[in-house]
């Protein structure tokens, strides 16, 4: 069983819903829905139910978190135990050059905030290559723009430019 996957088990459950585990595990709602699917394959059973607009926990959903929180416990001992006291995660982050001097420091900053140990490898490219390289699985998470009515990954913010010059006569 893929421990990935307890762990975003875990996370809708604490955080109450499949859209708030998504911004908290910095995924998005359908990576997180596919990823239960995978679960429940792997189980061969249902672990939620939809009750009006939510997804709820099955029997066998509210007795697999149980387990999942001890094999995830147990894991980190393990690491502990083995590697010691855990140096930071490190996060292989992808960012377009046009945002590093002002949007990196802000999106490290926050993530610092929420996982204090956490340690830093940047990629920079274009938008295009930081996709390839998630698609390849050399970036864990990057920063892309896309087009205005795309459904991909999380939308931080929208920006608008403005493109001046002179008048030629």
């Amino acid at each position: 069983m893929d421990t990935e996957l307890l762990k975003t088990l875990v996370a809708i459950v604490d955080h109450g819903s499949f859209q708030r585990a998504a911004m908290q595990t910095f995924r998005t709602s359908s990576v997180i829905s596919m990823q239960m699917k995978r679960l429940e394959e792997q189980v061969g059973t249902e672990l939620f139910c939809k009750q009006s607009r939510d997804q709820v926990l099955t029997e066998d959903g509210q007795q697999l978190v149980h387990y999942a929180r001890r094999i995830l416990q147990l894991q980190e001992s393990a690491l502990q135990s083995i590697k010691g006291p855990q140096q930071g995660v490190l996060l292989n982050f992808g960012c377009p050059n046009d945002y590093v001097a002002n949007l990196l420091i802000v999106i490290m900053s926050v993530m610092e905030s929420m996982q204090p140990n956490i340690r830093f490898r940047i990629r920079t490219g274009t938008s295009a290559e930081l996709r390839e390289l998630m698609d390849k699985g050399e970036v864990d998470l990057a920063l892309v723009t896309r087009t205005p009515n795309s459904d991909e990954g999380l939308t931080l913010f929208q920006d608008k430019r403005c493109v001046g010059g002179e008048k030629r006569v």
